[in-house]
């Protein structure tokens, strides 16, 4: 069965990056395939924005070469959208607890390490 043109993605830029997570650095796996109700590892692989929603560099569009998205473990992308949502007002929508609380570790940086 052929990729999804998202998983594709995901994993393109996850070969780009060694499958490294942006912002922990820890290792990440490949998006399994898709199974009603599963519970996804919170390794794999997601696109993450470089920018939160209310950041104005999101309202212009790219210049050239300028990335928008990195790959990211699941769980730090999921703790970085609920830090935004929380300095955002916004409407949670995640269930899962940030892993953070979940192992005692610092939150992560809003922004890349440089």
């Amino acid at each position: 069965m052929p990729e999804n043109k998202i998983v594709r993605r995901r994993n393109e830029e996850a070969e780009r990056q060694d499958w490294k997570c942006h912002w922990c650095k820890g290792l990440m796996t490949p998006v399994p395939p898709f199974q009603p109700g599963a519970d996804y590892p919170p390794t794999m692989v997601t696109l993450d924005h470089m920018f939160h929603k209310g950041d104005q560099r999101r309202k212009n569009p790219p210049r050239s070469g300028e990335r928008r998205y990195v790959a990211a473990c699941r769980s730090c992308n999921e703790e970085r959208g609920k830090v935004h949502e929380k300095l955002m007002g916004m409407k949670k929508h995640s269930k899962l607890r940030a892993r953070a609380l979940q192992v005692g570790r610092q939150p992560l940086p809003l922004e890349p390490a440089s």
